[in-house]
């Protein structure tokens, strides 16, 4: 038993690469003795805290976007049921529904990471960023492009806090990013028999875009209530420092 504890103590960096996060020793059973045997036997109990990998292995269809939840205060499904939706820092666009991804401050947008997945044609929709804020009057300053748009909401004397900069399709908007990683395997969202392949993207912004009040708005669109192409895209907001 004190070998076992020796070996765990000695190969935590390498337990710990593999997901073992933490081990801790619980409880240990005195020692019996096996006379059917002529044997010794001792056990002891771990608790661990393993984290499972980004890769999916167990047939996962999505990423969790999205959570709806149904509160009915006196019967199932009764007309006084109340209904809300959790959504964290990302959003799913696909063929069926693309929702605005909206965040507020305080914090510093740093990028986006994407994961993507477009069977045949790119959708034709265009894709909006806007930096704006509660009560601003008037459409956005538009800006011809990404990086006019991050020097002016980021500059330090009179910094942009009403603009917009349009991308002409989703696919204009994805140029903008580069690759970031191995592609992962989930779901057949076009049922073509074969796992779907998203690949994984990243779009870095500097500098970076601040939100310093609850007031100030980050927001993505995409032009249209969904896809006109079969696909799937997921954004999720990289925080600067």
């Amino acid at each position: 038993m004190n070998e076992l504890a020796a070996r765990l103590l000695t190969d935590r960096d390498s337990l710990r690469t593999n997901g073992f996060l933490r081990l801790l020793l619980k409880t240990t059973a005195p020692a019996e003795h096996l006379s059917a045997v002529n044997a010794w036997r001792k056990q002891a109990d771990y608790q661990l805290l393993y984290e499972h990998r980004y890769q999916d292995n167990d047939g996962a269809e999505s990423l969790i976007a999205r959570i709806p939840i149904h509160g009915d205060p006196e019967v199932r499904n009764s007309p006084e049921r109340e209904t809300t939706v959790v959504t964290d820092e990302m959003v799913r666009w696909d063929n069926e529904n693309t929702p605005a991804l909206l965040l507020r401050g305080r914090l510093s947008i740093g990028g986006l990471s994407a994961l993507t997945f477009i069977s045949g044609p790119a959708p034709s929709g265009a894709v909006i960023l806007t930096r704006t804020f509660d009560g601003a009057v008037g459409t956005p300053t538009a800006y011809p492009t990404l990086a006019a748009f991050l020097v002016a909401t980021s500059a330090s004397n009179a910094p942009e806090r009403h603009g917009q900069v349009s991308f002409a399709s989703l696919n204009d908007f994805l140029i903008a990013f580069s690759a970031d990683g191995d592609p992962v395997e989930m779901g057949d969202w076009d049922t073509d028999g074969v796992a779907d392949r998203y690949e994984p993207k990243v779009l870095v912004m500097e500098p970076v875009i601040e939100l310093p009040s609850t007031s100030d708005r980050f927001e993505l669109v995409y032009q249209g209530s969904s896809f006109d192409r079969i696909g799937v895209v997921y954004f999720r907001i990289r925080r600067g420092r």
